[in-house]
């Protein structure tokens, strides 16, 4: 029962941000650089973080909320207990260089934890305002609607792998690079969200980054979880909710491939 209640008001708040995003769409933008030069965040993403922060706090008083754009300022993440804490995770542009550049390849993504679990997970897509959710052992939902895999499988062979852009061009991801000899070929969009949305879809077979957030996997990983997807960070262990991590998401005979190809080159090394 209380799921439902936090279901039916996120979803109404998403209902709000996909109208204020539209609304603010093709205005000047105020951008303020963070930790370095393209590490940019705008004043919607502020906008909507603060909203969400806002209703959580009427609704769920007393709950941790760790958002991308207040995590400095309002909670500490290494002070985080996950294992007994009520948590909430939010991004509220995931793809803030997309929406800058383009307007189009973003998310925003809404996540749930109790001690630990994940409860519940959203990644509505910005291009085309479909809202994906997943409440543990439940399932997986598009719009509201339960959402089937095309395949409960796939090996690299069949599809695309996606990376994000350090692995792309960083020396010392060579080993991981070479996956991408695997499979069909190498894509990427910028919005760890929207790389979870390719692979319900079966757009890509795996999804590997040198680094994401919190907020970047909270939403994602269960979502994935529940399709029956594997992930792990790149030596095999559980990803973390309290720092930068390393990420594989993947089909799981494409993630038994993945592992057993950077478990050789190690050996080889």
């Amino acid at each position: 029962m209380e799921l439902e209640k936090r279901h039916t008001l996120i979803k109404e708040w998403l209902a709000v941000i996909k109208d204020f995003i539209i609304k603010e769409l093709n205005k000047e933008r105020i951008i303020e650089r963070k930790s370095h030069w393209n590490d940019l965040v705008t004043d919607v993403d502020i906008l909507i973080e603060n909203y969400l922060i806002k209703q959580i706090e009427i609704h769920f008083p007393g709950e941790l909320i760790l958002g991308e754009e207040t995590a400095d300022t309002r909670i500490a993440m290494n002070q985080i207990n996950i294992e007994e804490e009520r948590l909430w995770i939010i991004d509220p542009l995931d793809g803030t260089l997309n929406f800058i550049t383009s307007q189009k390849d973003y998310a925003v993504l809404i996540a749930y934890y109790e001690k630990g679990i994940g409860q519940a997970g959203y990644i509505m897509d910005m291009n085309s305002y479909d809202v994906y959710h997943a409440f543990h052992n439940q399932g997986v939902y598009k719009n509201d609607q339960t959402f089937q895999l095309k395949n409960s499988d796939a090996q690299l062979y069949e599809g695309f792998v996606a990376f994000n852009s350090k692995v792309v061009y960083l020396e010392r991801y060579e080993k991981i690079r070479q996956i991408g000899k695997k499979c069909l070929g190498v894509r990427g969009t910028g919005s760890a969200g929207l790389e979870a949305v390719n692979l319900l879809n079966q757009y890509t077979v795996a999804y590997l980054s040198s680094s994401l957030m919190p907020w970047d996997i909270g939403a994602a990983t269960i979502l994935l979880e529940e399709a029956g997807l594997k992930s792990s960070d790149f030596e095999g262990r559980d990803l973390k909710l309290t720092g930068s991590s390393s990420v594989i998401y993947a089909y799981p005979s494409s993630f038994n491939e993945i592992h057993h190809h950077l478990k050789n080159e190690k050996n080889e090394q």
